[in-house]
């Protein structure tokens, strides 16, 4: 697995350290565990940084665009000070970015967006999303040797191993990213 308490807290941080501090978040559903702890690691940033914890600048979404989409447009309405989006996974926060720009506001300058998995569509889409990759390649592999391990050696202990992401620094965030 991916640690996703540390990856979702990185990208929270990131936008705290861009000066950010009305940073909303698009929660990947809480139904699954990695929902859990994306959550965990947005609140647990704010909480280190004293931020105070504004629920009304958390909305659950789907991991579609079209709620990334849905849910910017609903937190736009509530007429809060939004400077920053910490999405749940990349889908969302795409989805996010067309609701903040259908607003004429721009990212990043008045809201910076971060998504959550570093597919491939996060460095296509204008302006690129910064994320957090989640090393699939290097999961992969590991899943495939531990499978070989317990074919070999079917007596052998379960093993859980969790990776780290790590933070994609993209204009989303940073206009001068390249």
């Amino acid at each position: 697995i991916v640690d996703d308490m540390n990856g979702l807290k990185t990208a929270t941080e990131h936008l705290i350290s861009l000066g950010r501090r009305s940073i909303a978040y698009i929660a990947a559903p809480s139904a699954f565990s990695m929902g859990k702890s994306r959550r965990d690691g947005y609140l647990t940033a704010l909480a280190v940084h004293q931020i105070p914890i504004n629920d009304q600048l958390m909305i659950d979404g789907d991991y579609t665009p079209a709620s990334g989409y849905q849910c910017m447009k609903a937190l736009l309405k509530r007429g809060l000070s939004i400077d920053a989006v910490a999405a749940g996974n990349d889908q969302m926060a795409i989805g996010a970015m067309r609701a903040i720009l259908d607003a004429g506001l721009e990212i990043p300058g008045d809201i910076a967006v971060t998504g959550y998995n570093d597919n491939f569509p996060a460095s296509l889409v204008q302006p690129s999303l910064s994320t957090i990759h989640v090393p699939k390649e290097d999961m992969g592999k590991t899943a495939f040797e531990l499978f070989l391990r317990r074919l070999n050696n079917p007596e052998a202990s379960h093993i859980h191993l969790c990776l780290n992401g790590s933070l994609v620094i993209r204009n989303s965030t940073d206009p001068e990213a390249k």
